[in-house]
């Protein structure tokens, strides 16, 4: 009976996610529930490589899209067509042409988002997430997302 409570306790609790967004980069920090330090997700479990490259791409022979450095190394070999800057893009509500197609920026920075966030999913469950997203400016004076 007192695991249980406890169980339900914990389950009521929420871990916290923060997502810092440029145009070029993006990472992701979390707090579980008791943790005293955030934590910052790497994208290789032996390494330290906690900025996500802000890009999206999509696949020249087929609809597929990847995101990050799948994007990057794909668009070196020119696998993919290649969607960046897209936080710039969707402020200003901009059209992306990506291998011949229009996209909405905001769709695709929607995309991307999505996509990052998955990485959390081994983490937390997402209805236990409680989310904020800092965009992060070049400039105190910029005010592309007011």
């Amino acid at each position: 009976m007192f695991l249980e409570h406890r169980e339900k306790e914990e389950n009521k609790r929420q871990a916290t996610a923060g997502y810092d967004l440029t145009d070029a980069y993006a990472q992701i920090s979390y707090c579980l529930p008791g943790e005293p330090c955030p934590k910052t997700i790497s994208l290789q479990a032996d390494q330290e490589q906690y900025l996500i490259p802000a890009l999206l791409g999509r696949y020249t022979d087929q609809d597929l899209w990847v995101y990050g450095p799948k994007a990057q190394a794909a668009a070196a070999t020119g696998e993919v067509f290649l969607a960046d800057g897209l936080l710039t893009k969707a402020a200003h509500q901009e059209m992306v042409e990506v291998g011949g197609q229009n996209y909405s920026s905001i769709a695709l920075l929607s995309l991307f988002l999505k996509r990052t966030m998955s990485l959390l999913a081994p983490i937390v469950r997402p209805e236990r997430l409680q989310a904020c997203l800092l965009y992060t400016s070049p400039s105190p004076r910029d005010r592309s997302l007011s």
